[in-house]
């Protein structure tokens, strides 16, 4: 959702203009949100309206990068788990028919908590997690993104990192971060 409400407006058109589109293609229609609870008071709201014109959406979760300092990190899995199945609950409120997705991801480097192994140990909790609980979760990258400079740890969400030929710049391969392998 948007915390300008003529965006959200703005979403809501866009998906009544290519409802109809979407259905004679038999295809799917939906969002990508980082503000899924705030459907919790989605019949108020433009929230309702969004909802009701799509057939899934993808709820981003974010785990607490300090709670790797304190807890395993299964136990943050979990927790980001446990937020996407609150999530649903309050989507399915609404709209008991929407296809929910989850979206997640931990970042590699750029902070204390943020290093190669609670990225694995993260990737393996939530994985876990969504297959206890039959739920699909992508996880945000696939290769690092060094453009996002706009956070440290933005630019570390992949799980693999470019290698990159120092004289003609160009992509030899793809380094796997857990354990050095090429592809």
């Amino acid at each position: 959702m948007s915390q300008d409400p003529l965006k959200a407006s703005e979403i809501d058109k866009l998906l009544l203009q290519y409802r109809s589109e979407a259905d004679e293609n038999n295809l799917m229609i939906g969002i990508r949100t980082d503000r899924c609870s705030e459907f919790r008071n989605g019949n108020a709201s433009i929230a309702f309206h969004i909802l009701m014109h799509s057939d899934f959406i993808i709820c981003i979760v974010a785990p607490n990068p300090v709670a790797a300092a304190t807890t395993e990190m299964e136990a943050v899995a979990k927790s980001a788990g446990e937020m996407l199945t609150n999530v649903t609950k309050l989507i399915h409120d609404i709209q008991p028919s929407l296809v929910v997705f989850g979206q997640s991801v931990w970042a590699s480097d750029g902070g204390e908590w943020y290093t190669i192994d609670n990225m694995a140990e993260y990737w393996a909790g939530i994985n876990e997690w969504a297959v206890q609980n039959d739920f699909v979760v992508f996880m945000t990258e696939a290769i690092d993104n060094p453009w996002k400079k706009w956070t440290t740890d933005a630019s570390h969400e992949g799980w693999w990192h470019l290698r990159l030929n120092n004289e003609t710049l160009l992509v030899e391969g793809y380094v796997q971060k857990i354990d050095g392998m090429i592809f």
